[in-house]
């Protein structure tokens, strides 16, 4: 069935009203019909809403509002309003309100295209299944995304997005206020201005931020970054908790570390692992505990820590952080502390005075041993100086008291230093030294006639003593050891000062060996064999003198003079460590075919030319001396004597005539003095004297003529 009723002006509220078909409206002030039926409709949403939720009568299709534009295409839809079109379960209130398959639509424009979809207000979009935009342009475009209010928009899945403007785009996103911003997933924003952009960040407060993942910022222009957690509410501005799992509570808080905490009204906290509390509280040092308001971490970490003892061993030397419950200017006590009992643990007064009360016995023991009336007030802390006498003076101080003794110390050190001197000097005592001689005498000056070294222990062994050289002089082990030394045969000094006797084996002279147990018995064997020998040794040197003996001989008759004579080999010898050696005093020896004497420099210079010898008179030297020398040996037919007259002679010869020639007539010149310096080589071999013939016409050879 269809419901009946009509709209009637309602002057009190100031908006029109269901009422029965047969009441009577009083009417309205005449207006454009148009424009007066469309704003009419817009001030009757909220109420026809309540209405056809509640009403009891249905109609398979109605059609409402001024005109014929209104549209009911199917059964169970309903369609109110200028140009209003409802199809497949949907419903439409409004100017061009328009809705497909189980949609309501309010308002201008208002567009819900999908199966149970709501859109309500003047271009309120309701773009997906089961959305709902309620709200001038608010918009819910994904699936169960609901938007309410002015500009609201729920973009996300599952999204809720309210008041106006509120914006919530993550899925399951959640924005509650104006200008409320949840643009992450599962993040949620409540109060006006209020932004989460983490994952699964929750920011409660006007303006209130949380960026982070899973970040909570809790009161007004709060930020809170990853994992941080500020609880306190109606926090006023600029509060910040920016770092990872940081947290800010109160009035401008700012925690920029990493696991950072600062609460209270200005707190700040700059560095990582580092808490302050309390209002203008401020913890700058990693680590560092700031706590009570104004206390500050300002110490120097790194510098060394102090001690009354150098080089002790410390317990926490090296500080990771610091705990400050005040500042420079505001100190605070720390109370109901217990007694530290680590090296690291803090100390408490009742620790102190145990350890003042240490002290004061301490210095009361020290007064005591100083004496003289000196005692220590443990109240003030302060000595009583002592009454002391020192030399016979009166001394009211310690200090006076060491002065009096410094100098009698200091004369007396004088005088020792003197003493010490004469000691050294040896000009004081038994023992005393000689300042020019340096001789030591032991009691010169006194009587008696032995020095007893002796001890308790027994007798001294006297060191560094000199070996005496007159009678009187003593003598020293390495004296007695020298002299068995010498002696040999195993002869030896003793500890006790006593010598072993040596043992010689001596040979006699018939050759027959005897030990001797002494020297003398030895050195008279010894003597027995020296003049046996001297004997022998008288007898060849004059068989010496006489060249009776040895490999060089002279005959007693005829005074010949023979080398090992009786002896074999073809060779004399006489080259030293310095070379070849000068034989002199060669008489001449007899050239001829069969002499076997030796020849002298003179002999060798006759044969040789003299300065001013025609030139070219020896050309060719050498060949010519091994014909002479072949020629000389000829009728022997002994090569090996010719080859050594050729060895002989050539190269004296040779070395001579260089000698003793000018200039042009040396070798290279000979030829050239013949006018044959511009014949050929081959002119010579042609022309080539036979062997035998004269080697010049100016004279003859000396040995040329040994062949005559």
């Amino acid at each position: 069935m269809n419901l009946i009723y009509k709209l009637v002006w309602n002057s009190t509220l100031g908006a029109f009203m269901v009422a029965s078909e047969l009441a009577s409206g009083k009417g309205k002030i005449a207006s454009k019909p148009g424009r007066a039926q469309r704003s009419s409709l817009n001030a009757l949403t909220a109420v026809l809403i309540s209405l056809l939720a509640t009403s009891t009568a249905y109609a398979d299709a109605t059609k409402l509002g001024t005109g014929s534009s209104a549209t009911a295409a199917s059964a169970s839809n309903t369609a109110i309003g200028y140009y209003a079109k409802a199809e497949a379960t949907a419903w439409v209130i409004g100017t061009f309100g328009n809705r497909r398959v189980d949609g309501l639509g309010l308002n201008i424009s208002s567009s819900s295209p999908n199966a149970s979809s709501v859109a309500l207000g003047d271009m309120a979009e309701a773009r997906n299944f089961g959305t709902m935009a309620l709200g001038s342009r608010s918009v819910a475009s994904s699936v169960g995304a609901l938007a309410t209010g002015t500009y609201a928009n729920a973009l996300g899945r599952n999204s809720i997005a309210h008041g106006t403007a509120a914006y919530a785009s993550g899925t399951q996103a959640i924005s509650f206020g104006t200008f409320s911003v949840a643009n992450a997933a599962r993040a949620a924003a409540f109060g006006t201005n209020a932004t989460a952009t983490g994952a699964d960040a929750t920011a409660i407060g006007t303006s209130s931020t949380a960026s982070g993942a899973r970040a909570i910022a809790l009161g007004s222009a709060l930020t809170g970054g990853e994992d941080a957690t500020d609880t306190k509410q109606n926090i006023t501005n600029q509060t910040r908790a920016t770092g990872t799992d940081s947290i800010a509570l109160g009035t401008s808080a700012n925690a920029t570390g990493n696991d950072a905490i600062a609460m209270g009204r200005a707190a700040s906290v700059t560095v990582k692992n580092a808490i302050a509390i309390g209002a203008n509280a401020s913890a700058t040092h990693e680590g560092s505990v700031a706590l009570g308001s104004g206390s500050t971490t300002t110490a120097n970490l790194g510098a060394t820590a102090y001690t009354s003892q150098s080089g002790a061993s410390l317990a926490g030397a090296i500080a990771a952080g610091e705990v400050s419950v005040g500042s420079a200017a505001q100190k605070r006590r720390l109370t109901n502390v217990a007694a530290g009992a680590e090296g690291s643990d803090a100390v408490n007064v009742s620790q102190l005075q145990a350890e003042a009360n240490k002290s004061n016995a301490t210095a009361a023991g020290i007064a005591t041993a100083i004496g003289g009336g000196a005692a220590y007030n443990a109240d003030t802390g302060t000595f009583s100086a002592p009454s002391l006498t020192v030399g016979g003076q009166p001394v009211g101080s310690l200090s006076d008291a060491i002065t009096h003794i410094d100098g009698r110390t200091v004369s007396n050190a004088t005088a020792i230093d003197a003493l010490t001197t004469n000691l050294n000097n040896g000009t004081v005592g038994l023992v005393k030294q000689d300042a020019d001689s340096l001789a030591i005498g032991v009691a010169i000056d006194k009587a008696g006639t032995l020095v007893n070294f002796a001890s308790t222990d027994g007798a001294r062994t006297l060191t560094g003593i000199k070996a005496g050289g007159q009678s009187l002089d003593a003598v020293n082990v390495a004296q007695l050891q020298a002299i068995a030394a010498g002696l040999g045969g195993g002869a030896t000094v003793n500890a006790d000062g006593s010598i072993t006797g040596p043992s010689y084996s001596v040979t006699n002279a018939d050759g027959t060996t005897h030990t001797a147990t002494n020297l003398g018995e030895a050195i008279a064997h010894i003597d027995d064999r020296v003049a046996d020998s001297s004997t022998k040794i008288n007898d060849l040197d004059q068989q010496i003198k006489d060249g009776a003996v040895g490999l060089v001989k002279q005959d007693a008759a005829t005074g010949d003079i023979t080398v090992a004579a009786d002896k074999g080999g073809a060779t004399v010898n006489f080259a030293g460590t310095q070379g070849a050696r000068t034989l002199d005093g060669i008489a001449a020896g007899a050239v001829h075919a069969t002499s076997r004497q030796a020849v002298n420099g003179a002999q060798l210079h006759a044969t040789m030319p003299v300065h001013g010898s025609p030139p070219g008179r020896w050309c060719h030297g050498g060949r010519r001396w091994q014909h002479l020398c072949t020629e000389l040996y000829r009728r022997r037919q002994d090569r090996q004597q010719r080859r050594r007259c050729v060895d002989r002679y050539r190269p004296a010869h040779l070395a001579e005539r260089q000698r003793h020639q000018r200039p042009e007539e040396r070798p290279g010149r000979c030829e050239r003095q013949h006018g044959r310096h511009q014949r050929s080589p081959r002119w010579h071999r042609q022309h080539r004297r036979p062997a035998g013939r004269a080697l010049h016409s100016a004279g003859v050879h000396p040995l040329r003529r040994q062949l005559r």
